[in-house]
């Protein structure tokens, strides 16, 4: 169900990845993966000879249970339906989680089309029935963001908070609730929105002496 989703990001340097075929979606993928740190093993029939990404050459039909130990993540992108669906159930027995991109539904994750800045990451999904729908719809948040620069000034604002307070304030519950006092304050939105960080800063401390 597309309801049973729920949006993650996650450390890729800290994953361990096994991608099993290595046509034009998995070859993709595992250059994606290792481009941001995780540690990449591809199984495949073919030769494999791309820089940073682990090599088995093997049938993926022959793989035991037993392979797939050790890997957080398993990819299945033989191009066979039935291939896939048996990858992901031998790594799910593995205790690995596995996404199969010919059948969402038996996924257990999706590999979004996302962009980040320094601030924010954003990630868009078709549930895999179109990456260029996904994409165009990224392209038209990303378009909106970006054409706001007041709007980025506020995340180089917000970033601030959580430490100030932290060094202010020991009280958790009262963090909370400054937290969202700070950002909604109309001072503190003014000031960083026109790139007045340090008014911003002032204005947050101010608002943490009146309150705590």
């Amino acid at each position: 169900m597309v309801t049973s989703y729920l949006p993650l990001f996650i450390r890729a340097d800290r994953l361990r990845v096994l991608i099993v075929g290595f046509g034009k979606v998995g070859s993709q993928r595992a250059k994606r993966l290792r481009d941001v740190g995780a540690e990449v093993t591809v199984v495949s029939m073919e030769d494999v000879k791309e820089e940073g990404i682990n090599a088995v050459k093997a049938d993926a039909r022959s793989l035991e249970v037993n392979f797939f130990r050790g890997f957080n993540l398993v990819i299945a992108a033989t191009g066979d339906v039935e291939l896939n669906e048996e990858v992901c159930n031998k790594a799910r027995k593995a205790g690995a989680l596995c996404d199969n991109p010919l059948d969402f539904e038996s996924s257990d994750v999706i590999l979004p089309v996302y962009y980040a800045t320094q601030n924010y990451m954003v990630a868009v999904t078709s549930y895999g029935y179109s990456t260029l729908f996904a994409k165009e719809v990224l392209d038209k948040i990303r378009s909106t963001l970006e054409s706001d620069p007041g709007l980025r000034n506020i995340g180089e604002a917000a970033k601030m908070l959580k430490p100030l307070l932290k060094s202010n304030v020991s009280d958790p519950k009262i963090r909370y609730n400054l937290y969202h006092l700070i950002y909604n304050d109309q001072e503190f939105r003014e000031k960083a929105r026109r790139g007045d960080l340090e008014g911003a800063k002032n204005r947050a401390l101010e608002v943490i002496r009146d309150v705590a």
